[in-house]
């Protein structure tokens, strides 16, 4: 029998310090976002506005705005909020999944069974296409961008209708998010879900 999921929540100071301290797989999957506070000098900075890499490859956390980390078994979730101290920032994280890697910081969290009014059911993951085609190293140069100079879990993607770059940590020609959903006993309602992992799309 599977192991019962919970959720937590909390507000921690120091998100760096939150996350060192955390037992999460270094290869687990980052997402971060950033809502610009000052004026984009180029490509570069719109490419950081959104990063996608793994937890092994990330240093400052506390800079994204929201951000998750995200395994098969659990998902971390966090949004700055506004302090009220100067100077020293707050974060509301989130945690969904397993008790076994529910940071020790954290409050035990509700089981999923009971949360609501009747209780949550996880559901079979869902698969979701995500934006981009991988670019083969010709089409890379052929932009003037050097392919041997990205990180090694670092791989570009082009979509027509996206006006940037994709940077995704994981090779294949089209990439899917798995998605962990969980509904409502007694509606069937969609009521949480969480990321659990990215894959290679299927051919055919």
């Amino acid at each position: 029998m599977p192991t019962e999921e919970v959720l937590s929540t909390d507000t921690p100071t120091d998100l760096n310090a939150f996350v060192s301290s955390c037992t999460f797989p270094q290869e687990s999957f980052v997402l971060l976002e950033e809502l610009p506070s000052r004026v984009l000098n180029g490509r570069k900075d719109r490419e950081e506005l959104v990063r996608f890499v793994t937890l092994n490859d990330t240093k400052d956390l506390s800079t994204a705005t929201s951000g998750r980390i995200f395994h098969t078994s659990f998902e971390l979730r966090w949004q700055r909020e506004t302090s009220r101290i100067p100077g020293q920032p707050s974060f509301r994280v989130v945690y969904v999944g397993a008790p076994a890697t529910l940071p020790a910081q954290l409050p035990p969290g509700q089981p999923l069974s009971t949360w609501g009014t009747a209780g949550l059911n996880a559901l079979k993951p869902r698969s979701y296409y995500l934006f981009g085609t991988i670019l083969s190293n010709n089409q890379v140069e052929n932009m003037g961008l050097q392919s041997e100079q990205l990180p090694a879990d670092q791989h570009l993607y082009a979509e027509v209708r996206v006006p940037r770059l994709l940077y995704y940590p994981l090779r294949g020609q089209r990439l899917q998010l798995i998605v962990q959903e969980y509904s409502d006993k007694s509606t069937g309602r969609i009521q949480l879900l969480r990321f659990a992992g990215l894959k290679v799309a299927e051919e055919g």
